[in-house]
């Protein structure tokens, strides 16, 4: 049986210090027996929602386009991105920040791609292990830049394996 630690969290006032292998370590001993547990929101630690505030073509590549993106910091994070999706001023993306790894392994580094520097990239469900096939992108249009993609997903849970 899978159980959320939400779920069980409105009945149950839980420490924040508990973490999800405390919290199966103590179900085991006193309640059940937990098999494993799951982190929802695991491996997108580093991907904000993030608001593009202007776009450019990259002055050293005609494929490439160079774009400054809100993610709730003082300063704006510059990206390079191709064109295999249409992006406009306005649109609130997913954002990996490096320097993270994705759910898919691909590894996010701060690196100067043809002479301008990019510091981070912009996601596409395929990157993030959301879509197999084909290409597309999540859109937010009500979530706060910097708000993490976990949370914008309503993935901020833990669900535990039980044996009954």
């Amino acid at each position: 049986m899978k159980i959320s630690l939400n779920w069980i969290k409105e009945f149950v006032d839980i420490p924040a210090k508990y973490s999800p292998k405390h919290l199966a370590e103590l179900l085991t001993l006193r309640t059940c027996e937990v098999e494993g547990y799951e982190d929802q929101g695991r491996g997108l630690e580093g991907v904000v929602i993030g608001e593009m505030l202007e776009i450019s073509k990259h002055p050293n590549a005609d494929k490439l386009n160079v774009a400054k993106v809100d993610i709730g910091r003082k300063q704006p994070l510059q990206l390079i991105f191709g064109q295999m999706v249409t992006m406009h001023v306005g649109d609130r993306i997913p954002v990996a920040i490096a320097p993270t790894v994705l759910p898919t392994v691909i590894k996010i580094e701060a690196k100067d791609l043809r002479g301008v520097r990019s510091e981070g990239m912009l996601c596409l469900e395929q990157e993030l292990g959301m879509k197999e096939t084909g290409v597309s992108l999540l859109y937010f249009p009500k979530t706060k830049p910097g708000t993490p993609l976990a949370e914008a997903l309503g993935l901020h849970d833990v669900i535990f394996e039980i044996d009954n």
